[in-house]
């Protein structure tokens, strides 16, 4: 087993915190809030947050349907908790 799939179930619960205001996010997002923006981490000079344990968190949570997901009107994924 990779050592960060250890990181991957406190991933999940900031995701659950992330996204329990119910806005709609997508990557982009994810790189500026979780990565701290593009100078952050780059491989290529593209942003690299889907090489991170949220990547694998995000789809466990979509799994488990906790998180929604829908293809934007930009033709862009985006990803939403709904609110309780």
């Amino acid at each position: 087993m990779p050592k960060q799939n250890r990181l991957v179930k406190p991933a999940k619960a900031f995701l659950i915190e992330y996204f329990s205001d119910g806005v709609e996010r997508n990557a982009l997002d994810f790189t500026t809030d979780i990565l701290g923006g593009f100078g952050a981490y780059k491989t290529y000079d593209f942003p690299t947050w889907n090489c991170t344990p949220f990547y694998y968190a995000l789809g466990e949570l979509i799994n488990d349907g906790i998180i929604l997901f829908k293809l934007s009107d930009e033709n862009v994924y985006v990803y939403w908790m709904p609110k309780k």
